[in-house]
């Protein structure tokens, strides 16, 4: 499995992939674009290749479980984005990334939902100011 660089020693590579990860979720949330393409669909557009890496969903759940506490006390407002996206996203229908991606750890996904997703979603009913999660990953216009 690969360990996407949430924890990477360089600050700027950390705060990237977090903000990236949660640009995808928002992107697939508002139904924008779906950087998370299953393996089973990919088959079938004739743009699957074993060889090329591709945004695997299980790879970003997995980091960003693993490394939630560290990943929101660094980014709080960034984490604040991507947990609200990946909540919207779980409550469209019950089990919905688990559907949609058969070929992931259910109890990865479960586990998730549970620890992560479920207890944050009272507290993150008003998301803060977007130019916020911009300063914070360093890419605020003056």
């Amino acid at each position: 499995m690969l360990i996407l660089p949430i924890t990477d020693l360089d600050g700027e590579i950390r705060r990237a992939t977090v903000a990236a990860f949660a640009t995808m979720v928002g992107s697939w949330e508002t139904g924008s674009a779906r950087a998370f393409t299953p393996q089973h669909e990919r088959k079938y557009t004739g743009g699957f290749d074993f060889d090329k890496s591709y945004f695997e969903l299980r790879n970003y759940i997995h980091a960003f479980y693993s490394n939630f506490n560290a990943v929101h006390q660094e980014l709080p407002v960034v984490t604040v984005y991507a947990v609200a996206a990946l909540t919207f996203i779980g409550s469209r229908k019950n089990g919905v990334m688990e559907e949609k991606f058969p070929g992931t750890d259910p109890v990865l996904f479960r586990k998730f939902q549970e620890e992560i997703l479920i207890p944050s979603r009272e507290s993150k009913k008003v998301l803060p100011p977007l130019d916020d999660s911009l300063e914070e990953i360093g890419w605020a216009t003056p």
